[in-house]
C-alpha cells in the first residue's frame, strides 16, 4: 500500500482522471470496479492503511485479492506514465528523448502483434535515426535487429554490419561507465582522503577507459574518460594537463546537445573557475562562478560547493562585502562532518577579511 500511495501521489489531476478513465475502460463502471474504489478511499484519505481500505472493500482487514488488487493498481499507474511524457518534466531533453525512444520501441511489439508490419516498420525507421542523434545505441541496434526480420536480402549484410558497430559502440561506452562508476566507488569510500595508491588506481583506470576508446569512440565514453582525467590532473597538480582537458570538455558539451544538463554545465563552470583560481587569474574565476551558481539546484551540494568556490575568486578580486555575504550564507550549511572542512575555510576567509578591513576583534575570533 506504501508504494501505491507515493505512485498515486506522483500523479497530477489530470493523471488521475486518466487512471480512473482507465479502470473504468478495463472494469467497468459501478460499484463492482474496486480499482476505482481503492482511489477513491485515497482520494478521500491519503494516508489510509492498508487494513483500512482491506477491511472498507472485501469487509475483512487482511485479503490475498486486496494485495493483488493493489498490485494490478501500481502497473496502471506507471502505464498512464508512459501516456504523459513531457519534455518539461526532464531536466534533460535527452532523457525526455530515450524514455520517447523506449515507449515507441514498446509500439513497435503491439503493432507487429496486430500485423500491422508497415506502420512498425515506418516506427522502426524513425526510432533507428533518433537514436543515432541521441547515441543511444542499444535502442539503435535493438531497432535494427528487429528491421533485419523486414530487410531485403540485398540489405541484410549491410544491417547486420551496422548492428555489429552498434552493439561494439554500446559495449565500449558502458565499460567507461563502469570504469567511471568504479572510481567514484572507490575514491568516495576514502576515509583519510586520496593516497598515492589511489591516485594510480585512477591513472589505471583512465589508461583502460583511453584503450577501450582507441578502438571505438564515443561522446559519453569520452566525456567520462575525461572526467576521470580532469581529476588525475588535479591529483598530479597539472595546471596545463586540466586546461587541455576541460577546454575538450566544454567543447563537448556545447556540441552535443545530450550532454547538455544544469548540472554538468554547472559543475563544469565551476572547474574552470577553480584553474583560473590556481593559475591567478581571479577575474576569470570570479566571472567562471557566477556563471556557475544558477546552474545548480538552491541548497544542493554541488549549489554549496559552487558558492564556496565564488568565495574564493571573491576575496582574491578585493570583494570583500560579497565575501562577508557568502560566509554568512554558507557557514550554516557547513556543519555536516562532510561539510565541517568547508566551514572552517569560511571562517578563516571571514577572519582574512575582517583582519584586513582593520576590525581585529572579529578576526581573533
Amino acid at each position: 500500500m506504501d508504494k501505491l500511495r507515493r505512485l498515486l501521489a506522483s500523479l497530477s489531476k489530470t493523471e488521475l482522471r486518466y487512471l480512473r478513465a482507465f479502470m473504468e475502460a478495463l472494469y467497468g463502471k459501478g460499484d463492482d470496479n474496486k480499482s476505482v474504489q481503492v482511489i477513491d478511499l485515497w482520494q478521500s484519505n491519503p494516508v489510509i492503511s492498508a487494513e483500512e481500505a482491506c477491511k472498507t472493500i472485501y469487509g475483512t482487514p487482511v485479503s490475498a485479492a486486496f494485495k493483488m488488487l493493489v498490485g494490478r493498481i501500481c502497473d496502471r499507474v506507471l502505464e498512464i506514465y508512459m501516456l504523459d511524457i513531457v519534455v518539461s518534466k526532464f531536466e534533460n531533453p535527452a532523457d525526455f528523448e530515450k524514455q520517447v525512444l523506449l515507449r515507441d520501441l514498446t509500439f513497435v511489439y503491439s503493432l507487429r502483434a496486430r500485423r500491422l508490419y508497415e506502420d512498425a516498420e515506418e516506427l522502426l525507421h524513425r526510432i533507428v535515426r533518433q537514436a543515432a542523434a541521441f547515441d543511444y545505441f542499444d535502442i539503435q541496434s535493438q531497432a535494427l535487429i528487429i528491421l533485419q526480420s523486414y530487410a531485403h536480402p540485398k540489405v541484410y549484410a549491410a544491417l547486420s554490419a551496422q548492428i555489429r558497430e552498434t552493439i561494439q559502440k554500446h559495449e565500449v561506452e558502458w565499460r567507461v561507465f563502469a570504469l567511471y562508476n568504479e572510481w567514484r566507488h572507490y575514491s568516495s569510500s576514502a576515509v583519510t582522503g586520496i593516497s598515492a595508491k589511489d591516485t594510480q588506481v585512477l591513472a589505471t583506470l583512465v589508461a583502460q577507459a583511453e584503450e577501450l576508446l582507441a578502438t571505438c569512440t564515443t561522446v559519453r565514453g569520452q566525456y567520462f574518460c575525461l572526467q576521470m582525467k580532469d581529476t588525475l590532473c588535479q591529483l598530479y597538480d597539472d595546471s596545463a594537463g586540466s586546461q587541455e582537458v576541460l577546454t575538450t570538455l566544454y567543447t563537448l558539451v556545447e556540441t552535443y546537445s545530450f550532454l547538455q544538463t544544469r548540472e554538468r554545465k554547472g559543475i563544469l563552470m565551476r572547474r574552470i573557475s577553480e584553474l583560473a583560481l590556481r593559475q591567478s587569474t581571479f577575474e576569470v574565476a570570479y566571472r567562471r562562478g557566477l556563471e556557475a551558481i544558477p546552474l545548480h539546484a538552491e541548497g544542493s551540494y554541488n549549489a554549496i560547493i559552487a558558492h564556496i568556490s565564488l568565495a574564493y575568486s571573491t576575496f582574491f578580486t578585493h570583494r570583500f562585502e560579497e565575501v562577508k555575504q557568502l560566509c554568512h550564507k554558507l557557514i550554516p550549511a557547513c556543519t555536516t562532518p562532510k561539510m565541517a572542512r568547508w566551514g572552517s575555510v569560511l571562517q578563516y576567509l571571514r577572519a582574512c577579511v575582517a583582519f584586513l578591513e582593520g576590525d581585529f576583534r572579529t578576526a581573533h575570533k
